[in-house]
């Protein structure tokens, strides 16, 4: 019996953004089919990117190939900043797909946050407004 491909890169990372870092986990996969950025539940109602549905949602896209990253917005965990009202978690969404998309250039970016088969996280309205951001821009 053969194991799966191993992960070629895992580990707790910082986003850098403009007012300092996103506490993050990436997990990284060899030959990925797809970059998935998770997104935790609401920060003021305790959301935080160690969630379970979060950790479970994050785990089973890694395991089936996907390239993972989650994070906490501003004010969570190690991520510095506070709270924003929504609007500045919206950066911090957007940063965190940047990210993503340079660090595995030409893969697929997953980035809704809706009720379709490609959710990425929670549809809170930061992740969202970021998403369809996103979209607009091109991303697919």
């Amino acid at each position: 019996m053969t194991s799966p491909d191993p992960i070629a890169t895992s580990g707790r990372i910082d986003v850098p953004v403009a007012h300092g870092q996103l506490e993050a986990i990436l997990k990284e996969r060899p030959d990925p089919f797809a970059a998935v950025v998770v997104c935790h539940p609401h920060p003021q109602g305790g959301g935080t990117m160690h969630n379970n549905v979060v950790y479970r949602v994050a785990k089973a896209l890694g395991d089936a190939g996907a390239t993972v990253l989650r994070f906490n917005f501003r004010g969570v965990g190690r991520s510095t900043g506070s709270y924003g009202g929504g609007l500045d978690e919206e950066e911090d969404a957007r940063a965190a797909l940047d990210f993503l998309e340079q660090h595995a250039p030409g893969v697929p970016l997953w980035r809704r946050a809706s009720r379709s088969a490609r959710a990425s996280g929670w549809p809170w309205a930061p992740a969202t407004r970021a998403c369809r951001s996103c979209s607009a821009s091109g991303w697919r």
